[in-house]
């Protein structure tokens, strides 16, 4: 579900959209359309607009797409969690599909709360359903598991994309 793929499309969305909102257009060709000249030029531009992204959300106090989605999974997943295990979307959304085919498995929605269990709580996959039901401890936590999906899930080129528009 929450592929490293899947939050670099995010990013990619949140800019045009700021972009957009903000009509903000290519940098104009000499010849008069709204073109960039060269690849160069249009990369400075990417970079210059996704510099003003950031800054604007910095002094607004606004929060990234990736960081919402985030929040909102973390959220999600401990009500599911806190719910009792023969309530209906508890078992649903913990079930696996039966049918198989060969190769990995696709990712599913609890994917990035398996490895976040994992590799920083220290204990099984599954040690995040152990936590939720505390909100208080839940909450506490929410910070650091987007910033392990920050950090471990997605790509590296989307990580220093971020990183680099944080920086202007």
């Amino acid at each position: 579900m929450w592929t490293a793929e899947l939050l670099g499309q995010v990013l990619t969305a949140e800019r045009q959209f700021y972009r957009w909102c903000m009509r903000i257009q290519a940098p104009p060709n000499v010849g008069g359309p709204q073109v960039a000249t060269t690849l160069a030029d249009w990369i400075t531009w990417q970079s210059a607009t996704a510099r003003d992204l950031a800054s604007y959300t910095a002094t607004t106090q606004r929060t990234r797409w990736t960081h919402c989605a985030m929040n909102r999974l973390w959220a999600w997943a401990g009500q599911v969690a806190r719910l009792a295990p023969e309530n209906d979307t508890r078992r649903t959304s913990s079930s696996a599909v039966k049918k198989r085919v060969r190769g990995r498995p696709p990712p599913a929605w609890h994917t990035p709360l398996q490895r976040f269990s994992a590799q920083e709580l220290g204990g099984s996959k599954d040690i995040w359903q152990d936590v939720a039901p505390n909100p208080k401890s839940w909450d506490a936590l929410k910070t650091t598991f987007t910033d392990f999906v920050h950090l471990h899930i997605m790509t590296a080129q989307a990580r220093d994309s971020i990183r680099r528009d944080e920086q202007a």
